[in-house]
């Protein structure tokens, strides 16, 4: 059965529904607010459900179709799901319960917070299975404060929960877990320890855990665990602490925060944090790193440098998504990769938090449309959950005591007794309602037919398999115009849905390539060179070459339609390259020869056939062919040697004190360690501008070349005035010689 979700969200203008330029949002009091009703499978395997919210006016609008529609190859963008690819489990959706959320849900009836709580946890609400917890307080509460704030007590004898988890945190906990028809999975993530525990001494700042206090810092945790667990409050796991970053930019952040090198991070769990939960709370996770997708990747490898396998806690590491625009998801993709067996959560998200970024935009249906793009951004490349930050803030996106103000999906207007959903509740709604705990993402493939003019442009999907056996197809479509999508499944056949076009599409295809017995080959001339240019000689030549490889799997990186494509050639607009070198199934890598990838290939030891187009491209491949790992003629000419000598080339340029990424990560600690190494900066970074512009040495030049030209100028002034002189005392010794005779 197929529930594929049109995401062309957007909110229905009904009674309680308020349009303004950008967006709208949706009113709800004490007595009435939009639901969704609980789904049901249609009776016939091939019908299908789509539900629509639009900026047109549709707010989770059913429509009824059904597949085994005509066959269509016209204008319009054809999804087929390919659900023989599997890929991670996904855990469910969710949002924190922090003091602010807590004072805001509080400031309303009890009316409105029961059903402010419902379109979260409740049967007729939008699914929540998560909640993350600050332990003690965050930059979302009143004042700093933490749960052991007496000095000096090393026994964490006078440890308490405070005020505000009996008013604010733990009343709402308890309501979401009665309301949930599913468990409420509670992550646990303190931002700053006691200051008596800081280098710092502070709550804030450049501040880390005095070593002296590893253990205690996780007795800290252990009691905060137990507190909760007389409550009636189990908790599934619990993270390293909130954004470790901050410390090293405290000149930017101000709020509560404690500071950790990823690698002492990893021997605290090692040594304190683990052993201590293994023994009392053994079911509770650890989750490392809770901060930015940039961090991840050296994070990760830091961390896991510090867990032997008998000292392996870490079941999972957190991202926050504050600059995910600034760095690919591929990286989330890599991480998986490397380390399979952890798994990816997004663990805080909100807008309006850049400190231009006006903080409460109501109703921004852009902010709504950035939700949507990065939770499916996120599912495609092996994330397994995704929370947002506050469940409700005020009007202006408080309290904070730092006033870091930042927009929520639902806001409260106490003195109306309302709340507001905005476009963000609505684009985790179409997520977090339809996904089920443990659902299963997919494959799938997004191509439009080559003679219209990109019709998948800017769709933005991802497809997911629930254990029920219906099959999730969400689609944000980011643009303005409708368009024709062709959902193709390969048991129901095909169905049309009509939404506004855009188009986003990532397949990581890791079980197909790993499934590949006789290898595979990539084949990819970077971005810069656009194949479909390619004369129809050259791609009918590849294609014969590939057709005669058998069951040897060819992945060609091209943009267009291929003709005659044969069954062992895969084509995408996007393969992720440097994930694929590295596969140990790899037997050929035929590319342009960019830099990029030149290195790649060399880091990975494949060999290569090289088509060098222009710029430094020729010399890079030359560079391979001269050490014997790669040539520039046909396929059928490679022989063993090719692969030896690339491995014997990938040694040598792996063959360093330390790797690749381990002097990054060393590097970029020491800087840290530091306060800017400025002992490494280079003086020439403190030359004045003269001697950057090298005037001197020009102003020298300059005077050397006037003075040689005077040199020269006097020179043959002198020499030509003693030569007119001789020549001068010569006609006037002729003269006296002819006047004497």
């Amino acid at each position: 059965m197929l529930l594929p979700q049109n995401e062309v969200f957007l909110l229905l203008a009904i009674i309680i529904c308020y349009g303004f330029d950008d967006g709208f949002v949706c009113v709800c009091n004490a007595t009435f607010c939009d639901t969704i009703e609980p789904l049901s499978k249609p009776a016939d395997n091939n019908a299908f459900v789509q539900y629509t919210t639009s900026k047109a006016g549709k707010v989770f609008e059913v429509f009824h179709g059904s597949f085994n529609q005509p066959d269509s190859d016209d204008e319009g963008c054809h999804i087929t799901i390919e659900p023989q690819e599997k890929y991670q489990e996904i855990f469910g959706f969710g949002g924190s319960f922090t003091d602010a959320a807590g004072i805001n849900i509080a400031s309303l009836s009890e009316g409105a917070q029961h059903k402010l709580m419902s379109c979260y946890f409740g049967r007729d609400g939008i699914g929540y299975t998560f909640g993350r917890v600050p332990i003690g307080g965050s930059d979302f509460s009143t004042h700093p404060y933490t749960l052991a704030d007496d000095p000096n007590d090393l026994e964490l004898e006078n440890f308490k929960l405070a005020p505000e988890d009996y008013s604010y945190k733990i009343p709402y906990i308890r309501m979401a877990r009665e309301m949930s028809s599913k468990p409420l999975l509670l992550i646990g993530s303190a931002w700053s320890p006691p200051v008596w525990m800081k280098t710092n001494n502070r709550i804030s700042g450049f501040g880390f855990l005095k070593k002296k206090y590893y253990r205690l810092w996780a007795q800290y945790h252990v009691k905060f665990l137990e507190a909760y667990q007389s409550e009636g409050i189990p908790f599934w796991a619990i993270t390293t602490g909130n954004e470790p970053l901050n410390a090293y930019i405290f000149f930017i952040v101000k709020f509560n925060s404690m500071g950790w090198h990823a690698k002492e991070q990893g021997e605290w769990v090692a040594n304190d944090l683990g052993p201590l939960l293994r023994d009392s709370f053994n079911s509770c996770k650890i989750i490392a790193l809770d901060d930015q997708r940039i961090m991840l990747p050296f994070w990760t490898h830091k961390v896991k440098l510090s867990l032997d396998k008998e000292k392996d806690f870490v079941h999972g590491f957190g991202l926050h998504w504050y600059y995910d625009k600034a760095v690919p998801a591929s990286v989330l993709s890599f991480v998986h990769h490397r380390h399979p067996d952890k798994f990816l959560i997004s663990t805080e998200a909100c807008e309006g938090f850049l400190p231009w970024d006006k903080a409460i935009v109501l109703g921004s249906w852009k902010r709504g449309s950035n939700y949507m793009d990065d939770i499916i951004d996120d599912l495609n490349h092996y994330v397994s959950a995704w929370v947002d930050w506050n469940l409700a803030l005020d009007m202006k996106g408080a309290p904070n005591w730092v006033k870091n103000f930042v927009d929520s999906a639902i806001l409260v207007d106490a003195k109306r007794d309302e709340f507001y959903k905005q476009p963000m509740f609505y684009a985790l709604a179409h997520s977090s309602k339809f996904i089920h705990q443990h659902a299963i993402r997919i494959g799938f493939e997004m191509k439009g037919h080559p003679f219209y003019k990109e019709p998948c442009k800017r769709l933005f999907a991802t497809v997911v398999l629930n254990q029920d056996g219906s099959v999730v197809v969400i689609i944000n479509n980011r643009g303005s115009s409708q368009k024709k999508v062709i959902l193709a499944d390969p048991t129901r056949g095909k169905a049309i849905l009509n939404l506004d076009g855009k188009s986003f599409n990532t397949i990581d295809l890791q079980e197909l390539l790993d499934k590949a017995d006789k290898g595979f080959i990539i084949f990819s001339m970077g971005t810069l060179v656009n194949m479909t240019t390619f004369s129809d000689h050259i791609v009918s030549s590849f294609l014969n070459a590939f057709s005669s490889f058998g069951d040897l799997l060819v992945l060609w990186k091209h943009d267009g339609k291929l003709p005659n494509q044969p069954s062992n050639v895969i084509t995408r607009k996007f393969f992720p390259q440097k994930d694929i070198l590295v596969h140990k199934n790899l037997k050929l890598f035929i590319t342009h020869g960019g830099l990029s990838s030149t290195l790649e290939v060399v880091n990975a030891g494949v060999p290569i056939i090289g088509i060098p187009m222009f710029g430094d491209q020729p010399g890079n491949v030359m560079n391979v062919v001269r050490r014997g790992a790669g040539i520039l003629i046909d396929y059928d000419s490679i022989t063993t040697d090719y692969k030896e000598n690339a491995v014997k080339l990938s040694k040598l340029f792996n063959d360093r004190p330390l790797s690749a990424l381990d002097s990054a990560v060393f590097w970029t600690e020491h800087v840290l360690r530091h306060k800017g190494a400025r002992h490494m900066r280079s003086a020439a970074a403190d030359m004045p501008l003269y001697k950057v512009l090298l005037l001197d040495v020009a102003l020298l030049f300059l005077l050397s070349t006037i003075t040689v030209c005077a040199i020269l100028y006097k020179s043959t002034l002198y020499f030509l005035r003693r030569a007119a002189t001789k020549q001068k005392q010569k006609q006037t010794t002729r003269k006296t010689s002819k006047k004497s005779d």
